[in-house]
């Protein structure tokens, strides 16, 4: 994974910056594993507010360990963040706030009373907590403060969250009212240096990267907003403890993101999860919208038909919904893909048999056809062997796709040996690009541009554009620079390589 360094940390910095972290990592820890014995008491005695409304206790067993799962979801994230981003001061700082967030979001620190000895160490946590977050969001993703005068912001919400442990008075958390506003007033301002950063200074990839978080913040919103409704607009404990829990695993997902976009681990995959949650979310609600309706008809039938109320009907409707989401989400699969396409970053791969209509004329139709189906399934054992997906054949021509271009240029030198001892001489493309997704369907300029570099390869030749090249390097001379070419049908000129035969280069990590 190629990750950017910023502001690189040496020496005694160094040294001073990763002492800091393992202090605040400590105190996060400590409090914490202090806090959850009384947390989980609180929570397993928490009175119900009406006669029948405590939730069962497998339910609030199944909300104790979705709680408790948030901040191991973020210790892993943290550990992964600090394996790849472990001298630069930003990636220290993300680390640490992927563990406070996780301890913060969980619950157990809002247990610990202003009497506890615990008091005073355990608002400390949870305002390095609050500075971490406000600092990630006006510094994220490059570590630089955008606008500059956030850097000020900053440090005015950092003296005021400080003097917040010594003055209870004006601690958002303790004092609560006018407060909370402000501190998220703070947030919102954050919000809105990400919005400023996304739509004027971002490069392509850190406007991925900020995609990535926008897409988190929106489903721990969601899943906030729906707890809020359901614990202050229905007051119904069951349905509350449902929504809590639909909160944790919305923070584990956030976590998890965090963490994707801080490593720039398969950024242009963004615009396809929002597809796919988009097409696999509206074909869910639809489902309940119909299943409670229909739910809802049949026990009025049947009360009217029998004098009682009966669920004889929940679970035929139960496994009719089951059975009509494939249905349903195929058919509004179209609808979504045109209104927001999905795209992601493939290798393309391109193949065929060189001079084949002339090998068809020399061997004659059986031979050619027995040839032809030996051909394909050695194309397709290659793919499969080195984790590629074939998007189309025709006649004696494969496109396929690769997440990784190491892969792709593998599978092209494993099937140029298979081939070759098939007495089959064939050609092969590849090239790194942005596509849409429609369907099962990969289009886009840089399909075209795969098929254009392949046409450019000769006999038993694998060609690669610079694009892979470089996302390869060229360790001992693997690829050979065959110069600038013209590619039918495409502006300007490109820049292509040869892979030598018998090499095949690692890509950089």
């Amino acid at each position: 994974m190629a990750v950017g360094t910023v502001a690189t940390l040496h020496g005694g910095r160094l040294v001073l910056a990763r002492l800091a972290y393992v202090v605040v990592l400590l105190l996060a820890i400590a409090t914490f594993l202090h806090a959850v014995p009384h947390w989980v008491d609180g929570t397993l005695l928490k009175p119900p507010r009406a006669s029948g409304d405590r939730p069962p206790a497998t339910l609030v067993g199944i909300d104790i360990a979705a709680a408790l799962a948030v901040p191991l979801a973020s210790a892993a994230v943290a550990a992964v963040i600090l394996r790849y981003r472990s001298r630069d001061w930003f990636g220290l700082l993300a680390s640490a706030e992927a563990v406070l967030f996780g301890c913060a979001i969980a619950g157990p620190w809002s247990s610990v009373s202003l009497a506890d000895s615990w008091s005073l160490p355990t608002r400390a946590a949870i305002k390095l907590a609050l500075i971490a977050i406000v600092a990630v969001l006006y510094t994220f993703p490059n570590g630089r403060f955008v606008p500059s005068w956030t850097r000020w912001l900053l440090v005015v919400f950092a003296a005021w969250t400080v003097a917040g442990v010594v003055l209870t008075a004006v601690d958002p958390v303790v004092a609560r009212g006018v407060w909370q506003l402000v501190l998220l007033a703070f947030l919102f301002s954050g919000l809105g240096a990400q919005a400023y950063r996304l739509n004027s200074v971002s490069s392509p990839t850190e406007r991925r990267q900020t995609k990535w978080i926008f897409y988190g913040l929106i489903l721990i919103v969601a899943a906030y907003a729906l707890w809020s409704f359901v614990e202050f607009g229905t007051h119904n404990q069951v349905f509350a403890t449902l929504a809590d829990i639909l909160v944790q695993l919305a923070s584990i997902v956030s976590a998890l993101l965090f963490g994707i976009a801080m490593i720039r681990f398969r950024l242009y995959d963004i615009d396809l999860v929002v597809n796919r949650t988009i097409l696999y979310g509206s074909a869910t609600v639809l489902l309940v919208i119909a299943f409670a309706g229909l739910s809802a008809v049949s026990k009025r039938i049947i009360e009217a038909a029998t004098g009682h109320s009966s669920d004889i009907m929940t679970i035929p409707l139960i496994v009719a919904a089951a059975v009509a989401f494939g249905p349903l989400q195929r058919r509004i699969r179209p609808v979504v893909d045109r209104l927001l396409p999905p795209r992601a970053l493939l290798t393309l791969f391109f193949t065929d048999i060189c001079d084949s209509t002339a090998r068809a004329v020399t061997m004659g139709d059986e031979r050619w056809r027995e040839a032809l189906t030996t051909y394909r399934a050695t194309v397709r054992r290659g793919l499969r062997r080195f984790k590629g997906s074939e998007m189309d054949t025709a006649g004696d021509g494969f496109f396929a796709v690769f997440d990784r271009p190491g892969n792709g240029l593998h599978s092209a030198q494993w099937l140029r040996d298979r081939l070759r001892e098939l007495r089959l001489d064939s050609r092969f493309g590849l090239h790194l690009g942005e596509c849409e997704l429609r369907g099962e369907k990969v289009s886009g300029v840089a399909v075209i541009v795969a098929a254009r570099v392949m046409a450019t390869a000769g006999p038993n030749e694998i060609v690669v554009s610079q694009i892979v090249h470089e996302s390869l390097g060229n360790p001992d001379g693997a690829f050979r620079d065959l110069g600038e070419r013209a590619l039918k049908g495409l502006p300007g000129t490109w820049r292509l390589y040869g892979s030598s035969p018998g090499q095949v280069p690692d890509e950089r990590s």
